[in-house]
């Protein structure tokens, strides 16, 4: 049979610590990783915090994207051209109240339209 190669995994030779400087001087070597350990998970960690807040960003300018493109296919409608369009508000007055509540509600729900606050949507 071949021999088998020793695997990456075979446990060191221990070290015997006999005088007060090699123990002193292996706390330190312990002392030292452990800190490498600790710099290492936070440089890790932090990493990690900023890949979340890209992710968020990303998917909050994707979202606006998509809401900028549904508004700007509604802008560029002419459908509001067509009078029939209109007339479906002007029936009565409780319509008249719906559309301007719509309108406003809509407007300050979006910062693009603040100016909306100021504007008086009567028929």
């Amino acid at each position: 049979m071949a021999d088998a190669e020793p695997s990456a995994a075979t446990p060191r030779e221990i070290q015997i610590l006999e005088t007060p400087e090699d123990i002193q001087a292996r706390r330190e070597q312990v002392l030292g990783r452990y800190a490498q350990f600790k710099d290492a998970t936070k440089a890790k960690r932090q990493k990690l915090e900023d890949a979340r807040r890209f992710m968020y960003f990303k998917r909050d300018a994707d979202e606006l994207e998509s809401w900028i493109h549904e508004k700007l296919q509604t802008a560029s409608d002419e459908s509001y051209r067509d009078p029939t369009n209109l007339q479906v508000c002007v029936l009565n007055d409780s319509s008249k109240h719906a559309f301007s509540s719509m309108m406003t509600s809509t407007c300050m729900c979006c910062p693009v339209f603040k100016w909306c606050e100021y504007t008086t949507f009567a028929l």
